[in-house]
C-alpha cells in the first residue's frame, strides 16, 4: 500500500480494508503456526528445553468413539410397531404416481436473451 503525499486520500477504499484485514488475519496465522511448530520442535529434542505453554495451546482435540445403537420405531405406549410387508399394487401405483410426486421443481422465467436455447424433456432433468 502506497501513500502519496501530493494525493488527498480522505479514506481508504472498503476493497483495500478487506484486503489489509485478510493480510493481517493470515500473518497471526502464520505466527501462530511458527509457535507452535518451534514447540513441537523443542519436544522431539528433549524435555528439558520444553517452554511452558498455556493450558489452552496444550490440549488437543481426539475423536470420541460413538457407539451406533439399533433403534426399533415404538408407538406412543412405548410398544414396537412392526413393519407392514409391501403390497405390489400399491408400488405400482406409487411408480406410476412418481412423476407426480417429485421432489424437482423448476421455474421458467419469461424474458429474451441471447443464450443459446435447446430444448430439454423432463425425462432428462430427472
Amino acid at each position: 500500500m502506497a501513500h502519496f503525499r501530493d494525493i488527498s486520500h480522505p479514506q481508504l477504499s472498503y476493497a483495500i480494508k478487506q484486503l489489509i484485514a485478510h493480510e493481517v488475519e493470515k500473518e497471526k496465522m502464520r505466527r501462530s503456526d511458527y509457535v507452535e511448530n518451534k514447540a513441537v520442535e523443542a519436544e522431539k529434542k528433549g524435555p528439558a528445553t520444553v517452554p511452558v505453554l498455556p493450558n489452552h495451546k496444550r490440549q488437543k482435540l481426539e475423536a470420541k468413539q460413538v457407539e451406533v445403537k439399533d433403534h426399533a420405531p415404538v408407538d406412543f405406549f412405548g410398544r414396537r410397531i412392526q413393519p407392514k410387508a409391501p403390497d405390489p399394487a400399491e408400488e405400482a401405483a406409487k411408480k406410476a404416481n412418481e412423476i407426480i410426486i417429485s421432489d424437482v421443481w423448476f421455474k421458467f422465467k419469461e424474458g429474451y436473451n441471447n443464450a443459446v436455447r435447446r430444448n430439454i424433456r423432463m425425462k432428462e432433468l430427472l
